[in-house]
């Protein structure tokens, strides 16, 4: 018998949507920003997939040096959690529930 009722089906549809937004949303600012190729190297590295690529490797193939491609790797990550909190802050009419909705979207994630 699988647990997956409809309830749990659209919650997790939903969170995939936000972190879909939030994604989206930091591809378009490192567009406009002519850091494209700097998204499409790391993006990885924060979304929901993983990769086994070395950062030394991804270091090499950016022209960076490895301690300069994790702090990117964290820069990304810090604004990706800011316009992640930024697209549940639209989801709800009170700011004191953003916290209550990110440990729903993780849970619907689980």
């Amino acid at each position: 018998m699988s647990d997956l009722t409809p309830e749990k089906i659209f919650d997790r549809g939903w969170a995939l949507q936000l972190l879909d937004r939030a994604m989206g949303r930091l591809q378009e600012e490192h567009r406009r920003a002519g850091k494209s190729q700097l998204f499409d190297a790391l993006h990885e590295l924060i979304s929901h997939k993983k990769t086994e690529t070395p950062y030394a490797e991804l270091a090499g193939r950016l022209g960076m040096t490895e301690a300069a491609v994790k702090m990117a790797v964290h820069r990304l990550r810090h604004r990706y959690g800011q316009l992640l909190r930024a697209e549940i802050e639209q989801t709800v009419t009170n700011p004191d529930d953003i916290e209550r909705e990110i440990r729903e979207l993780f849970a619907a994630l689980a």
